[in-house]
């Protein structure tokens, strides 16, 4: 249930980010914050407190094309592996270090690699 109220909460504040981007002159259009609050992202909560995050979003996935849509080049990711998993892959891929992925479908395989490269050419 936490990942579901996770996902709605990202995809709200997403079309509400990018009515907002178009509403902008062009000179001032710059990547914008996502926040979530009230959720611990963590298997197991470290404190009692929840969680603020905040996750840049950049240019590319705030204009127009982004936001009549609700398909991304990350979303198969985000099924197979979760969110938790999904962000070590991600770290694991910005610091540089080895990675294997594995599976028994050739084809989930390779959409996880096309969307965790997606994922970097984001920036």
């Amino acid at each position: 249930k936490q990942i579901e109220v996770f996902l709605q909460t990202c995809f709200q504040q997403h079309q509400l980010m990018c009515q907002a981007y178009q509403q902008k002159p062009e000179e001032e259009r710059k990547p914008m914050i996502m926040t979530t609050e009230g959720m611990e992202l963590g298997r197991t909560p470290l404190w009692k407190a929840v969680d603020t995050n905040r996750f840049l979003v950049s240019l590319s996935l705030l204009q127009k094309s982004h936001f009549s849509t609700s398909t991304s080049a990350m979303l198969p990711l985000l099924r197979c592996l979760g969110i938790a998993n999904s962000l070590r892959l991600v770290t694991a891929l910005i610091s540089e270090r080895r990675i294997i992925l594995l599976s028994s479908s050739a084809t989930r395989l390779a959409t996880c690699c096309r969307s965790a490269l997606s994922i970097l050419a984001q920036g």
